[in-house]
Formats: structure tokens, C-alpha cells, sequence
């Protein structure tokens, strides 16, 4: 017998830029899954039906199936989307699993609900800002900004950039966990960018695990060794995964 223990997570799957954009009607749905008792662990085809009522009631949007799909533990996590079907009122979400439905339905509400605050009248137009004070200041091409003052002014190195290094570091985050990593430019070097890979392709050379996210990424001096790094933070919804952090540096 199987059965759904616990919703984990129910989270909007928007962007970042909302102001310049509508939002996804997409979101990420996260459950544990037993069959008598013990965790579930390999495949399952699993699907997912929106209603309109917690029983009986008429189906809203489409049923997603996701055949042969991955549980770890009893863990699995899937991003889920009915466009249009979020207009205010509850839904409930049937999930079964190998053509059985797991029941009682669970209530949508919260993340993807809100999202049809969106779709509102727009407010009257805001009064416009007072003009910035930052000056229009820039490097010369080939050039790197070594400080930027409080007034805007740029500190440039103008002496140009030279061997340019691409250093990286190879790790696994494991399911429901997160990791933070850095990679570190050489003694003398600046770091100008920077970020991560995933190894585990598609036979279409795209990533396999589509469950991760980036929580951090930035360049970062690490005063106790003295030497720029590149540092990102990872969390992973998903099955294992093997990536790749790397850093752009170069001396100066």
C-alpha cells in the first residue's frame, strides 16, 4: 500500500524579475512516499490532477503524468504547472501513484495562489524618483575596477589583465541537502567571475538533474589565506548530483 506521509514543500517556481514579467503558473511540489511502511526507493509512474473540490468535483487543467519517475528514500520533488488554473478559488491536487489515487486530496493554497494578484487592476502611476548622484564613471576597456568609493568614484587598474585561469572544484550534493563551496584564484590573482556546471548530461547534452538551487554565487576575499575566491551555495531538491564550481581569474 502506498501512501503520501507529508506535503514537504509547495514553493512558486517565479523568476526573479516579477516587476518586468508575469509570473510562472509553475511551482514545486515535494512528497515522501511509503509502501507498507518503509520508504519507497527506484521508479514510479507517478501523475497529478487538479480539482476543484477536496472530493468528487470536476478536474481543472490537464492531469501531468510523470512516467518512471525518480524516488530516492521515499523522497521525490516535481515541478508542477496548470496554466489558468489559479484564479483565486481553492484547488485541491490528487496525486497517484501507479494509477492509484493517494487520497484525501491535499489543499493548494499559499505560493501558487498568489500569483493571481498579478493579474489585478494596475495601480495609478508613482511619482517620480529624485535624480540619482552616482556619477556615469567607467574602466577603460581591458581594464579592472579594483575599488569602488561611497561617491561612485572608480579605482582602475589600467596596467591590463594577464594569464587568465579557469580553476575548479568537482562535488556531490546529496538529496535534501546543501553545500557551500569554494574555489580560490592563485596568490596575485583577482577573480572576475565565476560559477557552477552540472557533470550528469542528458544524451542531448543538457543537465539531468533539473531539482537544484543556486542560493549563492559571488566573489568573495577570504583575508586568511589572502586570496580571492569564487564562492556558490547549492541546494538540491532532486536526486544526487555531481557539479562542478569553477572561477574566472586572472593576474594583474
Amino acid at each position: 500500500m502506498h501512501r503520501i506521509l507529508c506535503l514537504l514543500a509547495l514553493l512558486c517556481a517565479a523568476g526573479a524579475s516579477l516587476a518586468q514579467s508575469a509570473q510562472s503558473p509553475a511551482f514545486t511540489y515535494q512528497g515522501q512516499l511509503q509502501q507498507n511502511g518503509a520508504p519507497v526507493d527506484g521508479t514510479r509512474n507517478l501523475a497529478f490532477a487538479l480539482f476543484n473540490s477536496a472530493n468528487g468535483g470536476n478536474a481543472v487543467g490537464t492531469t501531468i503524468n510523470a512516467p518512471d519517475w525518480p524516488i530516492v528514500d521515499g523522497l521525490f520533488t516535481i515541478d508542477l504547472n496548470f496554466p489558468g488554473a489559479f484564479s483565486g478559488a481553492q484547488r485541491w491536487l490528487e496525486v497517484r501513484v501507479d494509477g492509484v489515487p493517494l487520497l484525501p486530496r491535499q489543499p493548494v493554497m499559499a505560493a501558487p495562489v498568489a500569483q493571481y494578484a498579478l493579474s489585478g487592476n494596475p495601480g495609478p502611476q508613482g511619482q517620480p524618483g529624485p535624480q540619482g548622484q552616482l556619477p556615469a564613471v567607467s574602466c577603460e576597456s581591458g581594464d579592472a575596477i579594483r575599488s569602488i568609493a561611497a561617491n561612485g568614484a572608480l579605482t582602475c587598474h589600467t596596467s591590463g589583465l594577464r594569464d587568465w585561469s579557469r580553476p575548479s572544484e568537482d562535488f556531490t550534493v546529496r538529496n535534501l541537502r546543501d553545500t557551500v563551496w569554494l574555489v580560490f584564484c592563485r596568490p596575485g590573482e583577482v577573480v572576475l567571475g565565476g560559477g557552477v556546471e552540472q557533470l550528469q548530461r542528458t544524451a542531448g547534452d543538457n543537465p539531468a538533474v533539473r531539482e537544484l538551487r543556486i542560493i549563492e554565487s559571488f566573489p568573495t576575499f577570504v583575508s586568511g589565506v589572502n586570496r580571492w575566491a569564487w564562492q556558490v551555495g547549492v541546494y538540491n531538491l532532486g536526486v544526487d548530483a555531481q557539479l562542478r564550481a569553477f572561477a574566472i581569474c586572472a593576474g594583474i
